[in-house]
C-alpha cells in the first residue's frame, strides 16, 4: 500500500507582496545668474546653493557656444571663470551635460539647463 505524505495535501501559503519603496530624489541645485563681470570675458555664475570648484574650468558651461579657459575665483555659492572672448549681456548660456569641476556637495547641479547673460 502506497502512504502519500500529509503535506502533499496542505494548501500552499500566498507569499506576502514585497511593496518597493522608491529612493527619495535626490536634491537639485539650480543656476540662479549668470553675469558678465567684465567685457573682456569673465564671467560669474551663481548658483542657489553651495558650489565647491576644484580649480579647474569645465567644458560643461557655456557662453554662447564657448566653454571657458580657466576658473578665475570661487565662492560659496559662485564661480567665475574666464572665456577670453569680448561678451556682452544678452548672450546664451547652457549647461549641457553634467559639470565635471563645479560640484555641489550632497545634490546635483541640474542638466541642461540655459538662460540668458546680464
Amino acid at each position: 500500500m502506497l502512504i502519500i505524505p500529509p503535506t502533499q495535501f496542505q494548501k500552499r501559503h500566498k507569499l506576502a507582496k514585497r511593496t518597493v519603496t522608491p529612493a527619495p530624489p535626490t536634491p537639485q541645485t539650480l543656476v540662479t545668474a549668470v553675469e558678465i563681470t567684465s567685457p573682456s570675458g569673465l564671467v560669474k555664475w551663481t548658483f542657489d546653493h553651495p558650489v565647491e570648484s576644484d580649480g579647474q574650468y569645465d567644458p560643461a558651461m557655456k557662453v554662447a557656444g564657448f566653454a571657458p579657459a580657466v576658473v578665475n575665483a570661487s565662492g560659496e555659492d559662485w564661480v567665475e571663470f574666464d572665456y577670453f572672448l569680448p561678451l556682452e549681456p544678452g548672450l546664451e548660456w547652457t549647461i549641457d551635460q553634467t559639470p565635471e569641476h563645479v560640484t555641489s556637495p550632497g545634490r546635483v547641479i541640474v542638466v541642461p539647463q540655459s538662460g540668458t547673460t546680464v
